[in-house]
């Protein structure tokens, strides 16, 4: 028996799609590198969400783990104005250090 889950829920609808939560646990006893495995388990699930037309994410924002994605997901010029936010409200990269750009 396989101890592996894989579930998603609904939270909001709207015109253009619907925001779908995907949740995903292994039982990691015998895995070498657990972290690891995780990590190429999100990587791959990502890139299927972004190639089939989903989001990055929805209200929670980039940070860390995802910022990889990031300029897959904005165009340049979203990333340049990001860079700009950035460097105005905080010119000193005090706050959220390392999350996006």
């Amino acid at each position: 028996r396989s101890s592996d889950l894989t579930t998603c829920r609904v939270t909001q609808t709207y015109d253009a799609g619907a925001c779908v939560y995907f949740y995903f646990a292994f039982n990691y006893r015998g895995i070498s590198e657990p972290i690891h495995v995780y990590e190429q388990i999100e990587i791959a699930a990502r890139d299927e969400i972004l190639a089939n037309g989903g989001s990055l994410s929805h209200h929670h924002g980039v940070g860390k783990l995802r910022k990889h994605w990031l300029k897959e997901s904005i165009s340049d010029v979203g990333i340049g104005m990001l860079k700009s936010v950035k460097n105005f409200v905080d010119p000193d990269n005090i706050f959220g250090n390392g999350n996006l750009l």
